[in-house]
C-alpha cells in the first residue's frame, strides 16, 4: 500500500498491536496529549470501556476488529489514523483514568497479569509523551480509515 509522506505528528492514530498471543488497541492522540491502551486479545476489554469513552473515540475505537492484526502470536501492529479536526481534544475525561485502568487491568491474558505482577494496575489513559511519540514508527503502520472500511463518526 502507498502511504502518504508524514509530515506532521499531529494526526490521531489507532493502532492494534500484537505479541505472543496478546493484542491491545492503542490511541494515540498527540494533540490532545493523551494515549489510551486497552487489551483485545485473547480478552476484549473495549465494551467495558466504552462507555467512558468520548462518544467519537468510542466510535472509532469500537471498530478496532477492522484493524486486528493477521496473527497474535507474531509481533505486528496496524492501524489508521484521523486528523484532529474530526475528533475532541481528548480521548477520556482524566477522571476516567482509574475505571479505565481497573477495566484494562482486569482483561490481561493470565501471562501478562503475571509479566506486570506488582505493577498492576495497568495504565490505561495517561499523558502521551511527545519526545518519544515523534521517535516511534506509528506514521509507518497507519493508513487512512477507509482503508479498512472504518465508518466515520456520523453523531
Amino acid at each position: 500500500m502507498d502511504r502518504p509522506i508524514w509530515t506532521s505528528p499531529w494526526h490521531v492514530y489507532f493502532l492494534v498491536s500484537s505479541k505472543e498471543n496478546n493484542a491491545t488497541i492503542s490511541v494515540e492522540h498527540p494533540v490532545g496529549r493523551q494515549t489510551l491502551t486497552l487489551p483485545v486479545y485473547p480478552l476484549n476489554a473495549v465494551p467495558e470501556a466504552l462507555p467512558l469513552l468520548e462518544p467519537v473515540f468510542a466510535h472509532y475505537v469500537a471498530q478496532w476488529e477492522k484493524i486486528m492484526v493477521p496473527d497474535p502470536g507474531e509481533t505486528d501492529c496496524r492501524g489508521f489514523y484521523l486528523t484532529p479536526a474530526d475528533v475532541p481534544n481528548r480521548i477520556a475525561d482524566p477522571d476516567n483514568a482509574p475505571a479505565l485502568a481497573a477495566i484494562a487491568t482486569r482483561h490481561l491474558s493470565p501471562e501478562l497479569r503475571e509479566f506486570f505482577e506488582g505493577m498492576l494496575p495497568v495504565p490505561a489513559l495517561s499523558e502521551l509523551d511527545l519526545k518519544t511519540f515523534m521517535l516511534s514508527n506509528t506514521e509507518e503502520v497507519c493508513d487512512p480509515p477507509d482503508q479498512f472500511g472504518i465508518e466515520q463518526f456520523s453523531g
